[in-house]
């Protein structure tokens, strides 16, 4: 009986669940097969890690309101977004829905978020870029240090 007991227990920790990798860096993303398809709030996929010679179809459903299941670019990712919203990121990064003209900057220090187009994430805030690659002071462009000479009207 308690061989029975321990072989039991050792399959149980040894089974697998036929789940996709998930990511839960801002919000929960999920790895989907190829053939993805989306119906309504609903979502269907081959589940990429499924062993050979099982299907492993799953369906997952977005449950929260004014949610939908939205594709990465790369129809690798899911995730439950709102309309509108474009699922931007990686695995390396973090993965968020960020609204158009938006994209997810940041680094691995400061974390990742949605900011406008040409805006840095420092980590409280997104900040404009100059085209230098500076951030804006103010509103405005950082003047380059050093002595300013007022010529005016000679």
């Amino acid at each position: 009986m308690k061989n029975l007991q321990l072989s039991l227990l050792f399959l149980l920790f040894r089974a697998s669940p036929f789940e996709a990798k998930n990511y839960k860096k801002n919000i929960p993303t999920f790895e989907v097969g190829p053939g993805a398809k989306i119906v309504g709030n609903r979502i269907e996929y081959d589940d990429p890690d499924c062993d050979p010679g099982l299907e492993c179809k799953t369906t997952k459903m977005c449950a929260a309101a004014g949610t939908s299941p939205t594709l990465s670019d790369d129809k690798k990712y899911f995730a439950c977004c709102a309309a509108g919203q474009r699922l931007l990121g990686s695995p390396e990064t973090a993965f968020d829905c960020c609204a158009a003209g938006h994209d997810l900057v940041g680094s691995p220090e400061h974390g990742w978020h949605c900011c406008p187009t040409g805006f840095e994430w420092d980590g409280n805030l997104c900040k404009q870029v100059c085209k230098n690659g500076k951030v804006l002071v103010d509103g405005k462009q950082a003047q380059a240090s050093g002595l300013l000479l007022w010529l005016g009207d000679w």
